[in-house]
């Protein structure tokens, strides 16, 4: 009985490994989105120009605009 038990107990063991392991690729993934997304906007925004005239603001982006 007592080998059985350690048995079942090493297939819990890896059981629990392998779901923390999928857990925590998971997680870096969304992060990795999280970061991905966040650069992505602030490069449109980097790319956008706030233009002011007669006090109405208008917003262009500068493939917009020709000088």
């Amino acid at each position: 009985m007592n080998l059985i038990e350690e048995s079942f107990q090493n297939r819990e063991e890896k059981k629990k490994k392998k779901t923390t392991r999928v857990i925590l690729i998971a997680i870096v993934f969304v992060v990795m989105i999280i970061i991905g997304i966040t650069a992505y906007l602030m490069y449109i925004q980097s790319t956008t120009m706030k233009i002011t005239i007669d006090r109405s603001i208008k917003w262009k982006t500068k493939r917009d605009v020709i000088f």
